[in-house]
């Protein structure tokens, strides 16, 4: 399953929400940006699709 949000938080949304569905809280993994080269240096960005479908 992949879970997409442009606004709530995390820590204080999902978890609750995932728990009271009976989802295994250990096997989720938040992914909030993607590091990328760029002219100076690496950097975080947020996560695009469909860009990033194969990064995922």
């Amino acid at each position: 399953m992949l879970l997409l949000s442009a606004e709530d938080g995390w820590c204080d949304t999902f978890p609750p929400r995932l728990e009271a569905a009976g989802t295994d809280i250990e096997l989720c993994l938040c992914v909030a940006a993607r590091e990328v080269g760029g002219e100076t240096g690496p950097f975080l960005r947020p996560v695009v699709l469909p860009d990033d479908i194969s990064w995922l």
